[in-house]
């Protein structure tokens, strides 16, 4: 039979490993939020352009 004591360090080991898999998630999900603001602030800049260049050719053909 397992001594009280393995049996508390590998309880605490299992949280350990629990905390430190939620801490990388949760970095994971931050970097992907982040990257994804980045990403729809230039995809927004693109369209902005885009609608422009557009509209100029646009008035051009009037």
């Amino acid at each position: 039979m397992a001594d009280s004591a393995s049996v508390i360090k590998t309880t605490t080991g299992l949280y350990v490993r629990q905390w430190a898999v939620l801490g990388v998630l949760a970095a994971l999900s931050t970097i992907s939020i982040i990257v994804l603001c980045l990403l729809r602030r230039h995809w927004r800049k693109q369209l902005d352009r885009s609608l422009t260049i557009i509209a100029f050719e646009l008035e051009e053909q009037r």
